[in-house]
């Protein structure tokens, strides 16, 4: 199970997790495979940042963390925009996979962004 913590305030968004990447074991249990792992990313378009828990996995070389450093550094700057294009080409991902319908490799993330309203 993985906690993430957000906090948004005037001057910067916060955000914290645990460490620990878990892979699912055939009779249900989960399995520690990491401990000092990042399950945060800076997203700098947005002037946020974004935390994921669930499958971390590695799929003959394919990781969250690969696929979401990828998709950050393409710099869709609107977090609206950002959060949907992520939701679905992530699901189009996992579906590629064939992970969309195992249970126990779904994926979670939480997007904290600063949005432009009226200019500000």
């Amino acid at each position: 199970m993985t906690v993430v913590t957000t906090v948004i305030s005037r001057h910067c968004i916060v955000q914290a997790s645990d460490s620990f990447l878990t892979q699912p074991q055939r009779d249900g249990t989960l399995r520690l495979i990491q401990n000092h792992a990042t399950k945060i990313l800076p997203v700098p378009a947005c002037r946020g940042s974004l935390a994921f828990y669930g499958l971390a996995g590695d799929m003959k070389g394919w990781t969250t963390l690969g696929w979401l450093r990828a998709f950050v550094r393409r710099g869709i700057p609107e977090p609206e925009v950002f959060a949907k294009t992520l939701a679905a080409e992530l699901q189009a991902e996992l579906q590629r996979l064939r992970l969309h319908r195992k249970k126990g490799y779904g994926i979670g993330i939480h997007l904290g962004a600063y949005e432009r309203v009226e200019g500000y």
